[in-house]
């Protein structure tokens, strides 16, 4: 919807020499060859260094781990100290699966550490694994407490009868997706399986055209499959957005039946789940693993005072000023970084001018680019290290042959499905049941700055080392 922009770079050309992944769009930053000591990280919270340490390449990481700073003896040693040693606060940083670095990694940066620096981290690093992301950032970033993890909001999904609707209540079709989408924009899907097309005949035999999609988490891959799901993913989110469908296109003769459909829907608004008539419909697949029932829900229409008919006052404007100023400074640090970022024309004629609704979808969109593109770096450094490992175990291995053996994650994260964690959905789903536009537009703007603390933190240490060349 937006002209997010993916820079071409050097590993787009590294990823067209393993073979078939050209369309990969970033940059691979060039970590500094050499990193000087003296740069005052003994004098830093673990908290701070983790906070500077995400984003950056594991180079640097390494690099940062082989410092050796002096370990305070007030406490034990299997304790983490309020100002540890580099190596001690990056090694847990390393094994937490938050930033998706791989045990491999942990290792090498073991191997390179001073030993006196290896027995904490390593004895606290399940501390670290089971913390979420937001928790890390929020202890840095003085987190928003405007964006709680709220109990309450999400429905459980398990197999039961299925439950006949009450007198006059307004019954729509569910689609469950790991994604949001947003009121006052538009849709695409691909349509797959049996449950969904015979949804897709129902609502154009009715003449409604209109189901809901509440979030949901997904397998690998996108696809929502609750028998094969953990149970605590069996949910979804009480607010879903209401999708209006507008164009239909039959093209299984194209795809080779693999597609029947490909919809186009307008975002009318949302609505509220009251009951779920037919949760069974989520665990039912065929022989084939496909879905063929849709579930139906009993649903509250949402309705909300169009934004720009809200009488104008000084504190609307005043967030939307300071939105765009923090996302404008984002967006020239993201150039620094050559990650993706807005069109230039956002900033001048369409933030100033959209809903709160169109710049979360903006935002939403931004921000998933951008761990794609993180994500892609960071697996094709790994799949180089896994064909280098393989090359030094049997050198007469061909490289085509090294490929095939390329675990199927990598090769997933190459091709730009990259899982987004709960943590990541879970302030966007907060914006989502918001009932005013002020309300969205400051947990909105919260976002975007802590986010700017975050790059702009990246970018001082990115100059930090560069200064020690």
């Amino acid at each position: 919807m937006f002209a997010v922009r993916l820079q071409r770079g050097e590993h787009v050309s590294k990823l067209a020499e393993l073979g078939q992944y050209e369309r990969m769009q970033g940059r691979l930053a060039r970590p500094p060859e050499k990193l000087g000591l003296g740069l005052g990280l003994g004098n830093l919270s673990s908290d701070r260094l983790l906070h500077i340490a995400v984003g950056c390449g594991r180079e640097v990481l390494l690099q940062l781990c082989k410092m050796s700073l002096p370990i305070s003896r007030s406490r034990r040693s299997h304790e983490l100290n309020r100002r540890p040693p580099a190596t001690q606060t990056l090694g847990c940083m390393l094994a937490s699966g938050d930033v998706g670095f791989s045990l491999p990694w942990v290792f090498e940066a073991a191997r390179s550490a001073t030993p006196c620096s290896l027995v904490p981290w390593l004895e606290n690093w399940q501390r670290f694994f089971s913390l979420p992301s937001q928790a890390l950032y929020g202890s840095v970033l003085g987190g928003s407490t405007r964006l709680p993890r709220r109990q309450g909001n999400w429905i459980e999904v398990s197999e039961s009868a299925a439950l006949e609707a009450a007198d006059n209540a307004t019954v729509l079709p569910v689609f469950p997706l790991s994604s949001i989408y947003w009121p006052g924009t538009e849709a695409r899907l691909n349509i797959i399986d049996p449950a969904y097309i015979k949804m897709y005949d129902d609502i154009l035999l009715s003449g409604s055209r209109r189901f809901v999609v509440p979030y949901t988490r997904s397998l690998p891959g996108g696809r929502v499959r609750y028998a094969e799901m953990a149970p605590k993913d069996r949910r979804l989110f009480h607010i879903g957005s209401l999708l209006y469908l507008t164009d239909l296109q039959e093209v299984s003769s194209q795809t080779g039946d693999r597609v029947k459909y490909v919809v186009s829907h307008e975002v009318q608004g949302r609505v509220k789940l009251l009951r779920l008539l037919n949760p069974s419909a989520l665990f039912e697949t065929d022989s084939e693993g496909n879905k063929v029932n849709y579930l139906k829900a009993e649903v509250e229409m949402l309705s909300e005072q169009p934004e720009e008919e809200i009488p104008e006052n000084p504190g609307p404007k005043m967030w939307r000023e300071n939105l765009l100023s923090s996302w404008r400074q984002l967006h020239n640090l993201s150039q620094q970084f050559e990650e993706p970022r807005v069109g230039e024309d956002f900033f001048v004629k369409i933030g100033p001018n959209v809903s709160t609704w169109v710049l979360s979808a903006a935002w939403q969109e931004l921000q998933v680019a951008t761990q794609v593109d993180r994500g892609q770096k960071r697996a094709l450094q790994d799949v180089e290290q896994f064909l280098k490992a393989m090359k030094e175990k049997d050198s007469k291995i061909s490289g085509q042959e090294a490929l095939q053996r390329v675990p199927r994650g990598l090769l997933r994260a190459l091709s730009g499905n990259v899982e987004l964690s709960s943590e990541f959905w879970e302030p966007l789903l907060q914006i989502l049941a918001t009932q005013g536009a002020e309300e969205r537009g400051q947990l909105l703007l919260e976002l975007i700055q802590n986010e700017l603390k975050l790059s702009s933190t990246r970018f001082s240490l990115k100059q930090a080392l560069s200064d020690q060349e």
